[in-house]
């Protein structure tokens, strides 16, 4: 690759066939970095952001979520804007997070249940 970079100035000088001749080069090679970043980088990440977002949707009253900072709390509300994010963390205790800190929904049985099934 450098042999052609180095051919470049000795052409005459009214030829500028120098970044042509790069660009036919190293073009096919960018086109297929660009290819590998979409398809490893980019387009799973938007899937995971399509994810997340439909997660949120579907987040009703009194499901179980965690935190990305390892809260474990109930889903009481979310804000207009869908930005905002309030668990109840205890019977007195109610946490606002921003959405995107919310990572999961827990699956199982819902608080009320689990203090059911410990006191049988």
């Amino acid at each position: 690759m450098l042999i052609i970079a180095d051919a470049a100035p000795q052409q005459g000088a009214g030829e500028g066939g120098g970044f042509l001749q790069l660009l036919i080069v190293f073009g096919p090679m960018i086109a297929i970095f660009l290819l590998i970043n979409y398809f490893l980088v980019t387009r799973p990440q938007q899937r995971q952001q399509d994810r997340h977002s439909e997660m949120l949707g579907r987040l009703k009253k009194n499901d179980r979520v965690l935190t990305a900072g390892g809260i474990i709390g109930t889903f009481v509300s979310m804000s207009e804007d869908k930005s905002e994010v309030t668990l109840r963390v205890d019977d007195n205790s109610r946490l606002k997070f921003r959405a995107e800190y919310v990572r999961g929904v827990l699956d199982g049985e819902t608080p009320d249940s689990a203090e059911g099934a410990k006191s049988a």
